[in-house]
C-alpha cells in the first residue's frame, strides 16, 4: 500500500462513526489487518443466515440490502461501514448483501478486531461507547420515521378525503372535475419544496433520493448538469458533491452564489476535512458516511429558514 493509499485510508476510517475518537495510531492499527476485497455486479457480499465475521466499509461501487422476497431495503454508497454491529454481538447477519456494479469493499475480521480490542483496552472503550450511541440513534430515528410515516399517511389521506368531497361538489356544479383535480394536484406541487442534489455517482442521488423523499427532489450529474436544471426548474435547496467533471461542487456553489445568494447550498464529500469544509463557503456541509437523520434535520431546517 502506498502511503497516499494509506492516508486516504485514514481519512475513511476516520469519518465511520464506529471508530470515531480513535487516535492515528489506532487507526493505522486497523488498517494493518484490514485487506481490499472486489465484490462484482450482482454478486453477494454476504447472505441471511451467514456469520458475523466481518465488518465492511464500501470504498467503491454501492451494495443493496434486501430482504429475502428480494425487494431492497437500502442502498449503501461510498464510504458506509456495512456489519459493524454484527462483528460486537456476532449475531448472525439479518439481511442479504448485493453489489450493484463492480465495488469494492475494505474487509474488517472480527477475529483480529477481537483480538486488537484484548490488547488495547483504550479503544475497546472508545468502540463500544460509539456503538451504544449509534444502536441509540437508530432506535430514535427509527421512532421518528414511523411516527413521521404515520403523520403524513393521516394527513394525505385526509387531504384525499377533502378532495374527493370538492370535486363532488363541483360535479353537481356541472363543472369539469377533471381540470380541477388537475389544477389542485398542480397548486400542491408548488407547496412541496424542491431539493436539486448533485452527484456524478448514480448511487448516491439514489440514496439520497429516498432520504428525502418527502421532497421534490430533481437530480444532475454535475454542475453544468445542475446550471440547467435550475434554470428550468428552480430548486428551494442544492445538495452537491464537490469532486466532480465537468464542473464541480465549488464552481458549481460560486455561479450559484452570484445568480441566486438566498439559495441554500450543502456540500457533500467523504475526503474534505471539516476545517477545509468550513472555509468553502457552503450553507452546510454533509460528511460521508451520511447519517440520515441528520441530512433529513440539515435540509428541514435550511427549507424553514427560507420558507
Amino acid at each position: 500500500m502506498t502511503p497516499k493509499q494509506n492516508g486516504h485510508l485514514l481519512k475513511v476510517l476516520k469519518r465511520i462513526p464506529v471508530f470515531e475518537g480513535l487516535s492515528p495510531t489506532q487507526l493505522q492499527k486497523l488498517i494493518s489487518i484490514c485487506s481490499s476485497r472486489p465484490v462484482k455486479d450482482g454478486e453477494m457480499l454476504f447472505e441471511r443466515g451467514d456469520a458475523s465475521d466481518h465488518m465492511y466499509v464500501l470504498l467503491r461501487g454501492a451494495i443493496s440490502l434486501l430482504r429475502e422476497d428480494g425487494i431492497e431495503m437500502a442502498r449503501f454508497e461510498p464510504v458506509m461501514p456495512l456489519g459493524e454491529l454484527g462483528i460486537v454481538d456476532n449475531r448472525p447477519r439479518q439481511i442479504n448483501a448485493r453489489a450493484v456494479g463492480d465495488s469494492m469493499v475494505l474487509s474488517l475480521p472480527r477475529r483480529s478486531f477481537d483480538m486488537m480490542l484484548a490488547d488495547d483496552l483504550k479503544m475497546a472503550v472508545t468502540v463500544l461507547r460509539n456503538l451504544v450511541q449509534i444502536v441509540s440513534a437508530r432506535i430514535d430515528e427509527d421512532n421518528v420515521r414511523a411516527f413521521e410515516h404515520e403523520e403524513v399517511s393521516s394527513r394525505a389521506r385526509r387531504l384525499e378525503q377533502e378532495l374527493e368531497l370538492t370535486l363532488q361538489a363541483v360535479s353537481s356544479h356541472g363543472l369539469d372535475s377533471d381540470k380541477v383535480r388537475k389544477g389542485v394536484q398542480l397548486e400542491l406541487q408548488k407547496k412541496i419544496p424542491t431539493v436539486l442534489i448533485v452527484d456524478d455517482e448514480s448511487e448516491i442521488c439514489d440514496f439520497l433520493s429516498r432520504a428525502l423523499s418527502e421532497y421534490d427532489v430533481v437530480t444532475a450529474e454535475d454542475g453544468v448538469d445542475a446550471l440547467e436544471a435550475v434554470e428550468d426548474r428552480p430548486p428551494n435547496l442544492v445538495i452537491t458533491d464537490v469532486n466532480m467533471p465537468n464542473m464541480d461542487g465549488l464552481e458549481l456553489l460560486s455561479k450559484l452564489k452570484d445568480e441566486r445568494p438566498e439559495l441554500p447550498v450543502i456540500g457533500l464529500s467523504g475526503y474534505v476535512e471539516e476545517e477545509a469544509a468550513a472555509k468553502l463557503g457552503f450553507d452546510d456541509f454533509v460528511f460521508k458516511p451520511m447519517r440520515v437523520a441528520q441530512l433529513r434535520g440539515m435540509v428541514k431546517a435550511h427549507l424553514t429558514s427560507t420558507a
